[in-house]
C-alpha cells in the first residue's frame, strides 16, 4: 500500500488528517486545483509505489517541501515526479538489488499545518520490545528536517503510562513563514531544556497510536503535530530496519 492510499484509507476511518489530493501527473492538478484554498499553504510529498514498505523505506531518497503557495504548486510537483534526486535513487536501488524495479509515482499535496509540536511515535519499541510506545518530539514543523540535527524528546510508554522521558535540549526550530517556506527560528532560553509534551498531550498520542493498532495489525510509526491543542496525523507508515 503507498502512503497516498494509506492516508485515504485513514481519512475515511474517521482521524484528523489535514485536508489533502493525490496528484499522479502534473495535469491532474489543473483538475483538482478547485479544492485548493488559494490563502493556504501545503506540504508536497511523494508517494512512490516502493517507498515505505515492510522492508525499504526510501527515506530521504524522494523529495519533500513543506509550506508551498499555491502558485508553486506546480514546480514542487514536477520535481517531486521528475525524482531529481536519481543518483541517490539508483544508489539504493542497487545497494539492496532492486536495479530494474518499476516505480510509479504519485504527489500528496497535504494542507500545512504550523505545529507548535511535532513529531514521530513508534506502536513498538524498535529494540523488539512489543509492549512499549516509543514517541519523539520537537518544538516546530518538520521533524524529518531538523531530526538528524537535534536530540528530540524521547518518552517510553509501557501500558499507557510514561515509563521514562528523556528530554533533548533545543535551542532552533523550524517554523512556517508567511510568505512561504520553512525558517529557523531561536527557542526561548527558558524553554530550551523544557518538556515538549505534557501528560495530556503524551496521552492524546498514546490513544492515537492504541487506535492505530486496533486496526492494523503490522508494526507501524507516525508522523504528528499539535496545533492550538489539536492532535494531526499526517503519515503512518510500517516499521523498516533497511533504511
Amino acid at each position: 500500500m503507498s502512503k497516498s492510499e494509506r492516508l485515504v484509507q485513514l481519512k475515511r476511518q474517521g482521524y484528523l488528517i489535514p485536508e489533502f489530493i493525490v496528484i499522479r501527473n502534473v495535469d491532474e492538478l489543473r483538475i483538482k486545483s478547485e479544492l485548493l484554498c488559494t490563502n493556504k499553504f501545503y506540504a508536497v510529498r511523494s508517494s512512490a509505489n516502493i517507498e515505505d514498505g515492510n522492508e525499504y523505506s526510501f527515506a530521504g531518497i524522494f523529495n519533500s517541501y513543506l509550506n508551498v503557495k499555491v502558485e508553486n504548486l506546480k514546480e514542487k510537483i514536477e520535481e517531486c515526479i521528475r525524482m531529481d534526486n536519481c543518483d541517490n535513487l539508483h544508489a539504493y536501488l542497487q545497494y539492496f538489488h532492486m536495479r530494474g524495479k518499476k516505480i510509479r509515482m504519485e504527489v500528496i499535496v497535504q494542507e500545512m499545518i504550523n505545529c507548535q509540536i511535532s513529531g514521530v511515535a513508534f506502536c513498538m519499541n524498535t529494540n523488539n520490545v512489543i509492549n512499549e510506545i516509543i514517541i519523539e518530539a520537537v518544538r516546530g514543523v518538520g521533524i524529518e528536517l531538523i531530526s538528524d540535527k537535534i536530540t528530540p524528546d524521547q518518552i517510553i510508554i509501557n501500558d499507557s503510562k510514561v515509563l521514562k522521558y528523556k528530554v533533548g535540549f533545543q535551542d532552533k526550530m523550524l517554523v512556517c513563514k508567511d510568505s512561504g517556506g520553512i525558517e529557523e527560528k531561536s527557542v526561548r532560553c527558558i524553554d530550551q531544556s523544557k518538556k515538549k509534551l505534557d501528560e495530556h498531550k503524551i496521552q492524546k498520542v498514546i490513544k492515537l497510536i492504541e487506535a492505530l493498532n486496533r486496526n492494523y495489525k503490522d508494526s507501524f510509526e507516525i508522523e504528528w503535530g499539535f496545533l492550538k491543542g489539536k492532535l494531526f496525523l499526517f503519515q503512518m507508515r510500517p516499521i523498516t530496519y533497511n533504511k
